[in-house]
């Protein structure tokens, strides 16, 4: 089976795999800014090379390259684990599927919705549509206070300070729940691609 890998390493535009990484970003991109930054990739390796994940950096972030020891401890078949690990990686923490006992449930609605990501909120649908779901506001709205949200704005709670939900803040039940202190568009792409490359006999 080919093997998948990963790297960390200075862009330049005639080396192999900067042309692999800057090929995702040339249709909505000046590649050439993005000479001298720093790339991230996770690749199988075979002929042409398929990117599972790419991303840039202005700066070199100092960081444990380990998606290959985390994917060891998925099952191969389990699709929504990939999902996540290959949308919120390298923040993908280890223990991000262990139940969090401390975590109180909130309603059966807004419980199911976080049941995929154990409780927690990652996934820029769960925040759109717990916003819709509890102020009965429009997806334009919701996704306004998300991006809003995303981006650090005390604003985007203040709109939201005044919900409860069973008696407790709305503002305060997204803030204890953003696991990773923004939220992710899942990447189905490249989910759904490891899943093939770890699946295929």
């Amino acid at each position: 089976m080919n093997k998948i890998k990963e790297k960390n390493f200075r862009i330049e535009p005639k080396e192999e795999l900067s042309k692999l990484l800057l090929d995702g970003y040339r249709e909505s991109h000046d590649v050439q800014f993005f000479e001298g930054h720093w790339g991230h990739l996770v690749y199988i390796d075979t002929e042409p090379k398929q990117v599972i994940i790419g991303s840039i950096w202005s700066r070199k972030i100092d960081m444990e390259l380990n998606f290959c020891k985390i994917l060891k401890e998925i099952e191969p078949s389990n699709l929504q684990e990939l999902l996540l690990l290959v949308t919120t990686y390298p923040r993908y923490p280890q223990t991000v599927w262990q139940t969090d006992l401390t975590l109180n449930k909130v309603n059966d609605k807004i419980d199911l919705l976080l049941q995929e990501t154990n409780g927690w909120i990652v996934y820029d649908h769960q925040l759109l549509q717990l916003l819709q779901m509890t102020t009965k506001c429009s997806y334009e709205e919701a996704n306004t206070i998300r991006k809003r949200s995303n981006a650090k704005h005390q604003d985007a709670f203040d709109k939201i300070s005044n919900i409860k939900v069973d008696g407790e803040d709305l503002k305060n039940i997204i803030r204890s729940r953003l696991k990773f202190g923004l939220t992710f568009s899942p990447n189905y792409e490249a989910a759904y691609r490891l899943f093939i490359h770890l699946n295929r006999k």
